[in-house]
């Protein structure tokens, strides 16, 4: 009984620790020339981000607010977002931000 105990201890104490380390991996780190941005208007493939138009480059990866790729035609219409160009100025990525990622934002 007491090694059952003991047994039943350490596979929560192994649960906790793999759950705390899969919160770590939650916080998304954004590439360096990443530029925060406000997506303002959509009609795929041209975006407009701070007033400008872009177009999205072939290739394109858009990420909703949960890390998962969504493609092009679901962007929303307005959204905060970080946004990346390609050595063309197309848009290479956008992350759709989270509330807290707007929060803690650079201010433009």
């Amino acid at each position: 009984m007491r090694f059952m105990s003991r047994y039943i201890v350490t596979l929560l104490l192994a649960a906790v620790s793999l759950l705390a380390s899969f919160s770590a991996l939650a916080a998304r780190a954004f590439p360096v020339d990443a530029r925060p941005g406000q997506l303002q208007g959509v009609e795929y493939p041209l975006v407009r981000i701070d007033g400008k138009v872009l177009q999205l480059a072939p290739g394109s990866v858009v990420y909703d607010q949960n890390n998962l790729s969504v493609v092009g035609a679901m962007l929303p219409q307005s959204a905060p977002v970080y946004y990346r160009l390609d050595s063309q100025g197309q848009v290479r990525n956008i992350w759709i931000m989270t509330p807290e990622e707007q929060a803690n934002a650079p201010r433009r």
